[in-house]
């Protein structure tokens, strides 16, 4: 048996991005062999075809241009080119991106060489014709089986409209197809209503091939639909939704009857929407939830046994099985814990071993980073909040610590967790507490919880942030004259707010890409014509509309009320930013700040996106961060 896994590697010139190869270990002699070290490729992901076969999609590093797919042997020969790029003018697509794995399919088991993969409809005529290099193959939506040898393929599955996501048995037979509704498109595939999400659809094929809509799903844009495939027997289709309640779970969709039951797991206080998927026939075989801390349900019950077991062995990390043998006896484990990235362990069951095999990032130590615990409070309207506070080594509770408020971003569809984080380590190292909230907004919370965000930018989204640093100041965790807020995104946002709104609470403010202007943000997306009409939508029903809620818009954009900051702001911002204008927002923030005398450290490393990717602008950054607070808001 054999582990492959992506390690990082820098490049050595200047201004370079971190890229990731492929080495295999021998899990029997820990002889490593790299698979694929290009300086001008980034491997984005990879998967096992049979037990000597790998499939890999690489890019041009963090550019992400030049995409496609390849195949090779785990000795690196009979190298095929399975799915080329696709370049239109100067214009660099993905044929890649087009061809999808249809989900769960147990390839490894039953196919040594060969694969199953989805194609999608497109509405762009241009990659329509050329998103299949094969000559003569008609492109049409559906799975195919591709010889990863030869490069053939032959269609298995017709699409039956508009479908997403692919899931087949263990045997290998297509059985639900999981997308979007026909009717919602036009005949050159797209949206009829691009502002309007399409509904959802999804069909259970028979033994005949005849195909009809699975009976007792609910579909909604707050319902969570998740298809996740067969439970471990092969007999039930599991998904995760919320099926009109407020907080998804688990249920399971009974071809024979064409009934739904359920729900089989929940969770009073969060959704229950993680399965754990087997790499050898795509079966669920676990649920994972975070409620404060991660919770693993094994429906597979030698999994479950061998889960307790590990914990009982490894009990300060949350464990992961991340591979298996067909047998169980070798068992892949990585244990993850606010202290640690991830320790990978070999599992021998025959021999009870284990050992461990690789670590990320080994130059930490646990012992000098922060240690995080869950936390929970009542808004001042009553509803519950959770979130994470982080203790600086050495440090307990009581202390009375200097503290940052660090936000995260989204804020929609993104959650804190307590496993590593390194901008909570960052601070934490540096003598600050970290307390990080998932306000309302947040995932994973339910319905209520999501819809009680809806128009509430810098209203109750924000006090949620205010009552959880008044909350941590009552129980003596953080020192009310000590603190700091910080965020990245939604959260630089959410800091622009608090130094406008409560220019008296904070010592300082980090903010990291932040969206300044609500206004016009919503004007970015609706200049991107179709591409971005769905983001426009969801900002006017989420956030507000221009037309109608224009006061409530003005009031939620700190563009407006730079005047008020009073303490010092570090900002960065990269003039690649897909998300956020560089010219028409972020510098207008800068001339606001400048206009007005505030005092801010601006970083705006050329080449950067929504984010830090070049390692050299990474160190950087974080340098000169910790300058800033050092000398506006010590720590010590």
């Amino acid at each position: 048996m054999v582990s492959i896994f992506a390690h990082n590697r820098v490049k050595s010139q200047r201004d370079v991005f971190a890229s990731y190869g492929l080495a295999l270990i021998s899990v029997d002699d820990r002889k490593a062999a790299k698979l694929h070290d290009a300086d001008d490729v980034h491997v984005q992901y990879f998967t096992w075809v049979g037990n000597k076969r790998i499939m890999a999609w690489m890019t041009g590093g963090f550019k992400n241009e030049k995409r496609a797919i390849y195949a090779y042997d785990i000795d690196g020969e009979d190298f095929v080119e399975l799915v080329p790029p696709l370049i239109k003018g100067n214009k660099k697509q993905s044929a890649a991106a087009l061809l999808r794995w249809a989900k769960m399919i147990p390839s490894r088991t039953l196919w040594p060489d060969r694969v199953l993969m989805a194609r999608r409809k497109t509405g762009d005529a241009y990659e329509e014709r050329r998103s299949w290099k094969y000559a003569g193959m008609e492109p049409v939506p559906g799975v195919y089986q591709l010889n990863t040898k030869t490069g053939e393929i032959a269609l298995v599955r017709r699409d039956p409209g508009r479908t997403m996501e692919w899931f087949a048995d263990k045997q290998g037979v297509m059985r639900v197809a999981s997308g979007h509704a026909p009717e919602d498109y036009d005949t050159k595939g797209l949206l009829k209503n691009p502002s309007q999400y399409p509904a959802g659809r999804v069909y259970w094929i028979d033994d005949d091939n005849s195909v009809r809509p699975m009976s007792g799903i609910v579909f909604g844009e707050n319902e969570n639909f998740l298809p996740m495939g067969f439970d471990y027997e092969g007999k039930k289709f599991l998904f995760s939704g919320r099926q009109g309640k407020d907080r998804a779970a688990i249920y399971a969709y009974l071809p024979e009857s064409d009934t739904v039951e359920g729900p089989l797991i929940a969770n009073e206080n969060v959704d229950v929407e993680t399965g754990i998927l087997s790499p050898w026939d795509g079966t669920v075989a676990g649920i994972r939830y975070w409620d404060g801390k991660a919770t693993t349900i094994w429906l597979d019950p030698h999994l479950s046994a061998l889960q307790t077991e590990i914990d009982s062995v490894l009990p300060e990390f949350t464990n992961t099985f991340t591979s298996w043998s067909l047998d169980y006896q070798r068992l892949i484990i990585r244990s993850q814990s606010s202290q640690e990235p991830g320790r990978y362990y070999l599992f021998d069951q025959k021999t009870g071993h284990l050992e461990q095999i690789y670590r990320s990032a080994e130059w930490l130590n646990p012992k000098a980073l922060g240690q995080t615990e869950p936390i929970q409070f009542k808004a001042r309207d009553g509803l519950v909040i959770h979130g994470y506070i982080t203790r600086p080594p050495g440090k307990t509770v009581g202390d009375c610590l200097p503290t940052v408020l660090l936000v995260h971003g989204g804020p929609w569809s993104v959650r804190d967790y307590d496993l590593f984080d390194p901008e909570t380590q960052f601070f934490a190292t540096r003598g600050y507490a970290v307390l990080r909230v998932n306000f309302r907004g947040s995932s994973g919370y339910g319905k209520r919880f999501s819809e009680l965000s809806r128009k509430q930018m810098n209203l109750a989204m924000q006090t949620d942030i205010y009552d959880a640093i008044d909350w941590a100041v009552a129980q003596k965790y953080s020192n009310p004259d000590r603190l700091v807020i910080a965020g990245s995104s939604y959260g630089g946002y959410a800091t622009l707010c608090a130094l406008t709104g409560m220019p008296d609470k904070f010592k300082a403010g980090v903010a990291f890409i932040p969206v300044s202007d609500i206004f016009e943000q919503i004007a970015g997306y609706e200049r991107r014509g179709r591409d971005g009409e769905r983001a426009a939508f969801w900002w006017k029903e989420w956030v507000g509309d221009p037309k109608t809620d224009k006061d409530l818009l003005t009031a939620a954009s700190p563009i407006n009320f730079i005047s008020r900051i009073k303490v010092p702001l570090f900002l960065m911002y990269g003039d690649k930013d897909d998300r956020i204008d560089y010219e028409r927002q972020n510098k207008q923030l800068v001339a606001r700040l400048r206009h007005f005398k505030i005092e801010f450290t601006l970083h705006a490393p050329e080449g950067e996106g929504h984010g830090i990717q070049m390692e050299a602008n990474r160190a950087k950054v974080f340098n000169a961060l910790e300058t800033f607070l050092k000398k506006n808001a010590p720590a010590d």
